[in-house]
């Protein structure tokens, strides 16, 4: 994309609540331009203003980068052998390994809904240096919370991110943080409970239980006879711990 300013050139920048194109109508002095709103967003086509050539050649030179790193994706996913295994940046030396599939990515961007089967990623297992919330921990009722992407790979909840976050990409660019190929999975299991752990999750359960109800009914003595009912069935659970 050129990033030459003239008469006729295009570029986006905000305005009011949006985020309209521009185009340059004519030069208005030794640095400024006239650009007026184009019909690509109706609620302000045809708003004229001043725009100097540093701020346009700075938003054509965004534009560029986006509409290389978006080609750069495309070909990523078009050479992708299908079955073929790939790590998903994260950050921080965080890697997700994928399986290339063709599927429905759940994520949505660049006011795009993906309802066909396209190559997609499969998350597999986290690899790297990720921290204890982002994997799977045992809470105070006995459940089993998951972080983010350690969900995604119980629900298989297949992506397509931009093929500059993909290590296997050329032009990748933090190999300094590693080789994620020759890492080792991290382990999402989490341990059994032990007796004393089981009996404290069932009266976790339970203070929750009467917690709605408490919340939620409204009249104070309908709430406390509920309450005084469900002590009374669970006594039995009641251990001294």
């Amino acid at each position: 994309m050129a990033t030459t300013v003239q008469k006729g050139s295009k570029f986006r920048s905000g305005y009011a609540d949006a985020n309209p194109e521009w185009e340059v109508m004519s030069k208005a002095g030794r640095d400024a331009w006239r650009c007026r709103v184009t019909d690509d967003c109706p609620d302000y086509s045809g708003t004229v203003k001043l725009f100097s050539t540093k701020e346009i050649k700075h938003s054509l030179g965004w534009s560029a980068m986006f509409a290389e790193a978006g080609k750069q994706s495309e070909d990523f996913y078009a050479s992708a052998k299908l079955g073929s295994i790939v790590h998903y940046h994260n950050g921080f030396k965080q890697y997700v390994r994928c399986e290339v599939v063709m599927g429905v990515s759940k994520l949505r961007g660049n006011g795009r809904t993906y309802t066909a089967p396209e190559k997609c990623l499969k998350p597999i297992a986290l690899i790297g240096e990720w921290r204890a919330y982002d994997l799977a921990q045992r809470m105070a009722d006995g459940s089993i919370h998951y972080g983010y992407h350690a969900k995604a790979i119980l629900t298989e909840d297949f992506f397509n991110p931009s093929a500059s976050n993909i290590y296997e990409n050329p032009g990748f660019g933090h190999r300094n943080e590693g080789d994620p190929r020759s890492m080792p999975p991290v382990d999402l299991s989490v341990p059994e409970m032990s007796q004393e752990a089981e009996a404290k999750a069932k009266l976790e359960q339970l203070r929750q239980k009467i917690r709605k109800v408490l919340e939620e009914t409204r009249d104070a003595e309908e709430a406390l006879k509920l309450t005084a009912q469900m002590l009374a069935q669970s006594a039995h659970r009641m251990v001294d711990l």
